[in-house]
């Protein structure tokens, strides 16, 4: 049978389960906020899903919370969260999450989203004493452990001969294959967070990962201060963007300010995209805050030769497993120091944000060949710096939010700009306008675009989310873009489109039907008929369908059929499908809960991967790429055995038809299969 005749029988026989389940609207579980998000920007930063799952296992309560604390989360708009803020102001308190419902600027989609980061509790009296009566009153402690042990053998933990290792001292990692993280959290008060965190990867030799920060919140003038490692992000990201929680293009859906989160202390165990020092919010007058950061930091970086005091790049991932990756440990010395001024009066915003980073060493990317001639506008230098402004206004229908800043090392400049209009509650419709030039180049920014940095891009975003009829809930958009300079696929200027669309209805309280669809067409470098290269359209489209059942709080199931195309111009096309069932079963009590999944999958290569959640401990990435053809089984089982005392482990095994070995290099595992097992454990008391 061919792989297009399999596509044909695995969609026919999905549909089959759609048409004999639709007799059967489901809560929003974890996994479906995955999945959502995952498919419309697979390549978050790790830090987002952190701070994400951080607000999942400790929810906000609406009696207290504010417009900004809810715009943490990054399917809220400002409106919506000063609308949420007004109601309670007027009918405090919110007795349940079903009064959501009686606010007309939430849309059912985001009223199911909400009930995963929030709740309607009660409120305690106001701390007071001193500082340390507030931090020793009702603690809670938080501990969680957890170790990955792999149950297979790759080419980097293999016996090599010292006359080998002499040679070439980087062909084995330095530690063992196991992976372990510890996590502490204190909470003394409303007023008092503090709390670390240790790692080692897999192939370290030991824990080489420390980070650690003590908050404080809302003492007076005071809206938090930050010592230990934080994060900043303000305004539409132009400037300063830290990896705080803000999505791609789908997020301009929702918010004009997706990255304006302010200060919040980096808990997750990302080794990059924060800052070691000192930071505080401080409201200077009813309308006017003030939030001032300092720090200094080692930062892994790839010398331009042995001994050379130039780095050629940076260093992010923060593995360092063989003696050459512990070389670049920290090696560059980073000083920045910055703040933001803004004023908000009524439904206007205005934020002014400077920011300032001194390196040790220079960073001088190479440039040289014609492979790498688009680094030739890329960061550089010891001293570099942006200034910008953003503003933004919230009315009834009509919501405006943007920014323009200037690199200070050449003037560059990169705007954003983004218009809501809101006709009715239950339809938006945006307009993003986007300009960043090619040598703007800075070394926080992260903004909503084609590219991870807001360079080198001009673009346009026209989206509508809506709910034309009950149960039913639209999100679409379509988006130009264009890149005046050379990119890392393209030589000279290329451009490019894509657009998506996603839909959810919910013909019961028991079911859920998802439609998600994108196709994005770029220009790239091809040599064809000749060998002259030129600048052609590669296309992929993607098609997922997904179908949730849960008939009560104790079983739920999901089933998922994805499918992706991808047209070459320069080679043969390529396509992959995958089909994956989740199944979760628990206990009346809740004290026991086990997750089972399976997921068959054939893709011609790589570039036509698929993804698909599966269950996974807290705060591990769910989301697993399949790509050549395979099946893949997991099974988590959590327990609760005793008063704040949970176990998890997990179980997982990957089987591949169409080959003998997996992976290349020191990753290299010569065996057509692999099995690996997690372990957990969290305390809380």
């Amino acid at each position: 049978m061919s792989k297009q005749c399999k596509i044909h029988v695995f969609i026919a026989l999905f549909g089959v389960l759609f048409i004999h389940n639709i007799g059967a609207q489901t809560p929003m579980k974890w996994e479906d906020f995955v999945q959502n998000t995952y498919d419309e920007e697979p390549d978050l930063d790790p830090d987002t899903w952190d701070e994400l799952y951080e607000l999942h296992l400790h929810p906000i309560n609406l009696n207290t919370a504010t417009a900004e604390q809810l715009q943490r989360l990054p399917f809220v708009s400002m409106l919506q969260a000063e609308s949420i803020v007004y109601y309670v102001a007027h009918h405090y308190p919110m007795r349940s999450l079903g009064e959501l419902m009686l606010i007309t600027e939430i849309d059912y989609a985001t009223r199911m989203r909400l009930m995963l980061f929030c709740y309607a509790g009660s409120v305690s009296a106001a701390d007071g004493g001193s500082l340390k009566d507030v931090l020793l009153r009702h603690p809670r402690h938080e501990l969680m452990a957890r170790t990955d042990i792999p149950l297979y053998v790759k080419a980097g933990y293999r016996d090599v001969p010292d006359s080998t290792l002499r040679l070439y001292p980087n062909r084995v990692y330095q530690g063992n294959n196991n992976y372990h993280s510890l996590r502490y959290r204190l909470e003394g008060s409303q007023h008092v967070l503090a709390g670390f965190q240790v790692e080692k990867d897999a192939g370290e030799k030991v824990f080489d990962y420390f980070s650690g920060w003590v908050e404080l919140k809302n003492l007076g003038r005071l809206r938090t201060l930050v010592a230990g490692d934080y994060r900043v992000s303000f305004g539409q990201g132009l400037v300063v963007n830290m990896g705080g929680i803000s999505f791609g293009k789908q997020s301009m859906l929702n918010s004009v300010s997706y990255t304006d989160r302010g200060l919040s202390r980096h808990s997750s165990l990302t080794e990059s995209g924060y800052l070691r020092g000192i930071a505080a919010d401080i409201r200077l007058a009813a309308t006017l805050r003030l939030t001032a950061f300092a720090s200094h930091q080692g930062i892994d970086g790839t010398r331009l030769g042995d001994g050379a005091d130039t780095i050629t790049s940076l260093k992010t991932d923060g593995l360092h497993r063989t003696l050459l990756e512990r070389s670049k440990r920290g090696i560059e010395k980073a000083t920045t120091w910055g703040g933001n001024l803004s004023l908000r009066t009524g439904g206007v915003g205005l934020g002014l944000t400077a920011v300032a980073t001194h390196l040790s060493m220079p960073l001088l990317p190479k440039a040289d060949t014609p492979a790498t001639a688009y680094r030739r506008y890329s960061l550089n230098g010891t001293d570099m710096g942006a200034v910008g402004i953003s503003y933004s206004y919230i009315g009834h229908h009509l919501n405006i939010g943007g920014e323009t800043a200037v690199e200070c090392q050449n003037g560059a400049i990169a705007t954003n700009a983004t218009v809501h209009y809101s006709p009715s509650g239950t339809t938006t419709m945006v307009v993003n306008l986007r300009h960043y030039a090619k040598d703007y180049a800075t070394m926080y920014a992260h903004s909503a675009g084609e590219q991870a940095e807001p360079q080198n891009e001009s673009g346009m975003l026209v989206g509508i989310k809506a709910e034309p009829w009950r149960h039913i809930h639209v999100d679409a958009y379509v988006d130009a873009f264009h890149f005046p300079y050379s990119t890392s696929t393209a030589t000279g200027s290329s451009s490019g489109i894509e657009a998506f669309a996603d839909m959810a209805y919910s013909p019961t309280d028991v079911s859920t039907f998802q439609f998600r669809y994108k196709i994005k067409s770029k220009q790239t470098d091809c040599v064809i008929g000749g060998t002259a290269t030129d600048l052609y359209y590669a296309t992929q489209q993607t098609l997922r369908l997904q179908y949730t059942f849960q008939p009560d709080s104790r079983f739920r199931s999901r089933s998922t059929a994805s499918i992706v195309y991808r047209f070459n111009p320069d080679h043969d096309n390529e396509t992959g499908f995958l089909i994956a069932e989740n199944l979760s079963w628990s206990t009346l009590n809740g004290r026991l809960r086990a997750d089972i999944m399976g997921a068959y999958f054939h893709t011609d290569s790589y570039a036509a991967r698929l993804f698909v959640y599966e269950p996974s401990p807290l705060y591990a990435m769910g989301m697993t790429s399949f790509y050549y053809h395979g099946i893949r089984t997991a099974l988590m089982v959590n327990a609760t055995v005793g008063r704040g005392i949970h176990l998890a482990m997990k179980m997982g095994s990957t089987r591949y038809f169409d080959r003998h070995s997996i992976g290349t290099g020191l990753e290299l595992i010569n065996q057509s299969h692999r099995e690996d097992l997690s372990l957990q454990l969290r305390c809380v008391f």
